[in-house]
């Protein structure tokens, strides 16, 4: 048996890139290791894909596991277990950084890592070499995805190459106003200015197999809200966990969040 699967708690470039994964492995499933995102919930009520439940599947059967969005194996909840399958093959799809240090990646017959924007980048230009199309549907999702994930495209590891890809998908079909609808994060002036703040003073630490990002400043007007910009601030560095502190009239709010 072939699984598709992504990190835990996907976000669109996990799920955008697990469908366009299946062009690829067409007789593989799409298996959700667990959780989904806020938005991402919202998009799948709408436009349902068609995922087989983690609780239906025998680990055991696994023989082959296409990761998309995620190279390490404490990211993949239960579906760990499958990799102490007896010769199971392991293929990687990811955009964040390569640590030569994951264990999972000497497991891997396959491995496609590179430094763009979003993963969807990578998958579409895999499509695209084989000579593999898509439906105006899924150029949708898929600049969703890239949208969402280069943020826009103003994130700094946004590269030529994201550009170029989300012009291919507008060229095949999507819908700018589907994207819209999705990405829109309805921030305020003043949360948009603290995120790019926390953007610039970020560091990352590499404490054995984890990324913590660490991200502190003094911040002269008080702002609400600040739980979902350190969450975006995590998920663009692809850190499995962030603390913030912020000091703000007087006081200092510290926020943490992990992937696990």
């Amino acid at each position: 048996m072939e699984i598709i699967t992504t990190h835990l708690e996907a976000d669109f470039d996990g799920l955008a890139s697990m469908v366009a994964a299946q062009k690829l492995y067409p007789e593989a499933d799409l298996v959700l290791p667990a959780g989904v995102q806020s938005r991402e919930r919202s998009f799948l009520a709408e436009h349902p894909l068609s995922f087989t439940a983690l609780s239906s599947l025998n680990l055991a059967d696994i023989t082959r596991m296409i990761l998309v969005d995620a190279q390490h194996q404490d990211r993949l909840g239960l579906l760990e277990k499958a990799l102490k399958n007896q010769h199971i093959s392991v293929h990687i799809y990811d955009h964040h950084p390569l640590e030569t240090t994951n264990p999972l990646l000497p497991m891997a017959d396959y491995c496609k890592v590179d430094s763009v924007g979003a993963t969807i980048t990578l998958l579409c230009e895999e499509l695209q070499s084989r000579g593999l199309t898509w439906t105006p549907e899924e150029a949708t999702f898929f600049a969703i995805a890239l949208y969402e994930e280069t943020g826009q495209f103003s994130y700094p590891n946004t590269t030529p190459r994201d550009f170029q890809m989300g012009g291919v998908l507008v060229q095949t079909g999507a819908d700018l106003n589907q994207v819209t609808k999705y990405i829109a994060r309805h921030w305020t002036p003043p949360q948009l200015d603290l995120f790019h703040a926390l953007l610039q003073s970020a560091q990352t630490l590499n404490l054995g197999h984890r990324r913590i990002l660490l991200t502190t400043l003094t911040w002269p007007d008080y702002v609400q809200d600040m739980a979902p910009i350190v969450q975006q601030l995590a998920q663009l560095h692809g850190a499995d966990a962030i603390i913030a502190a912020v000091a703000m009239e007087g006081k200092v709010q510290i926020i943490g969040r992990s992937r696990h």
